[in-house]
Order: C-alpha cells, then sequence, then structure tokens
C-alpha cells in the first residue's frame, strides 16, 4: 500500500518528504481486519 492511496482524499502531501523516505515508510505499512474492512497501520517508529 503506497501513503500517496491513504492521504489522496486529504489536504496532505508529501511533497516535504524525500523519496527514500517515503518508500521507507511504505515498507513498514500493514493492514488489520475491521469490521468494516480492512484498515492500514504502521508500527509506531518512537517507540
Amino acid at each position: 500500500m503506497k501513503i500517496a492511496d491513504i492521504l489522496k482524499d486529504s489536504n496532505y502531501k508529501l511533497t516535504q518528504f524525500r523519496d527514500e523516505y517515503i518508500e521507507e515508510l511504505e515498507k513498514s505499512i500493514f493492514t488489520k481486519q475491521l469490521k468494516s474492512g480492512e484498515a492500514p497501520y504502521i508500527k509506531c517508529l518512537v517507540r
């Protein structure tokens, strides 16, 4: 899953980040099955 897909209907843009940072973060995206469908998650990078 791409971060751009997650943010496509929002006011947020990825232009302020380097491509390599975006790619690294996209590698850590996983989905969880919820009652309403699948939702994207990312493990907290601070902890």
